[in-house]
C-alpha cells in the first residue's frame, strides 16, 4: 500500500489542479492576452509551437487538434548497445458526437519524457514499468486556451493490465518579446495504486526568425510498494533551426541524474528531420554521443535512424510565415 505522505502529496497536487483549471489560471491566462506584450510574443509561440510539432513533442502532440495516425520505424546501435529494431504506433479520434473535448487516443507512451534520443523512445530506464507500454485512453479537455489547457484522462494499460486515471495542466507565460515559460504538470493514479507524476519546465527563447533555444528541467517521481518517492530529474539544454520549409536542425545537451542527485548519465544529441516528397512522410537521422555512469563514463557513439508516417485531419504546417 501507498505512504500516507505519498497519498496526500497526491490528493494536494490533484486539489491543485482542479482548482486552476477551473479559477485562477484561466482567468489569468485571460487577463494576458489582452497585453501589448502578449500581442507581440505570438511569433514566438508560432515558432515554438512548429517546432515542436515538427519534432513531435508530447505536449504539443496532446494539444493539438484533429484526428491523427503515426507510424513509426527507427533502427537504434551504438557501442554499448545491440542494434534495435523498432515500430512505433500512436492515434487519436476525436469524438464529435460527444463534442469536440472528447478523443480516443492510442498511444506506445504519453508521459513527459526527456527529449534528445529520437522523442519518446527515451525514458529514464527503471522508473515506470509502464514506459514503452501500449495504453488506450479516453481524453476530455475541458479547457484548451492559448496559455492554458487543461485533459482528463481515463485509460487502460495493455501489457501491464490496469486501468488508470490522470489529469494534465498546461500553462504558458510570455516573459518579454523572445522568451516564454511553460510548465506542464502531469499527474496519474493506477489500479494497483500505483501512482506518478511528471513536472517540466521550459524557458523558450528566440534567436532569429526560425530559431529557438530551450532550456528544460522534468522531474519524474513514482510511488509504489517497492519504491517510495522515487524522483528523477532531467535537465536539457535544446538549440533547433529551421533550415528550409521541409526540414530542420536540432541539438540537446541532455543530463539525468539519479534520485539522490547524481549524474547518471550525459549525452549529446543531433537529429537532422525532414519530409521526404510529402508533408506526410519524414526521415530522421540522428547521431549521439553519451556518457554513462554505469560503464564507467567511457565514451559511447551511436545513431539512429527513423521513417516516419504521420497523417493528420489538420494537416503539420510545412514552414513558418
Amino acid at each position: 500500500m501507498l505512504s500516507e505522505r505519498a497519498y496526500a502529496r497526491f490528493c494536494t497536487q490533484l486539489v491543485v489542479c482542479l482548482v486552476l483549471t477551473t479559477t485562477a489560471v484561466p482567468a489569468m491566462a485571460e487577463q494576458n492576452l489582452e497585453t501589448g506584450r502578449n500581442i507581440v510574443s505570438r511569433k514566438l509561440d508560432s515558432v515554438a509551437s512548429y517546432i515542436d510539432r515538427f519534432f513531435d513533442d508530447p505536449v504539443e502532440r496532446t494539444d493539438s487538434a484533429g484526428t491523427l495516425l503515426r507510424v513509426r520505424q527507427r533502427v537504434t546501435t551504438s557501442r554499448h548497445d545491440e542494434t534495435e529494431f523498432k515500430t512505433r504506433v500512436s492515434a487519436r479520434l476525436y469524438l464529435p458526437n460527444l463534442s469536440n473535448r472528447f478523443s480516443l487516443a492510442f498511444r506506445g507512451d504519453d508521459r513527459l519524457e526527456p527529449v534528445g534520443d529520437g522523442g519518446e523512445e527515451q525514458a529514464i530506464d527503471g522508473l515506470h514499468d509502464a514506459t514503452g507500454t501500449p495504453a488506450v485512453s479516453l481524453n476530455y479537455q475541458p479547457l484548451a486556451r492559448r496559455y492554458f489547457s487543461s485533459n482528463l484522462s481515463l485509460g487502460y494499460r495493455l501489457k501491464s493490465n490496469r486501468f488508470y486515471t490522470g489529469a494534465r495542466l498546461r500553462y504558458r507565460y510570455p516573459m518579454s518579446t523572445n522568451w516564454r515559460f511553460q510548465a506542464v504538470q502531469r499527474l496519474r493514479a493506477y489500479s494497483d495504486s500505483e501512482i506518478d507524476a511528471d513536472l517540466r519546465f521550459d524557458f523558450d527563447r528566440t534567436i532569429g526568425e526560425r530559431q529557438l533555444f530551450r532550456q528544460q528541467v522534468l522531474l519524474q517521481w513514482r510511488d509504489a510498494d517497492d519504491e517510495i518517492d522515487d524522483l528523477r530529474t532531467t535537465i536539457t539544454s535544446s538549440f533547433v533551426s529551421q533550415l528550409s520549409q521541409a526540414s530542420a536542425l536540432r541539438f540537446d545537451w541532455v543530463n539525468q541524474f539519479e534520485p539522490n542527485s547524481e549524474l547518471k548519465s550525459s549525452s549529446l544529441n543531433f537529429r537532422y528531420r525532414r519530409t521526404v516528397g510529402y508533408d506526410w512522410l519524414f526521415f530522421e537521422v540522428a547521431p549521439r554521443l553519451s556518457f554513462e555512469k554505469e560503464h564507467d563514463w567511457s565514451a559511447d557513439p551511436g545513431l539512429q535512424l527513423s521513417l516516419e508516417v504521420v497523417f493528420n485531419r489538420n494537416a503539420i504546417p510545412v514552414g513558418l510565415d
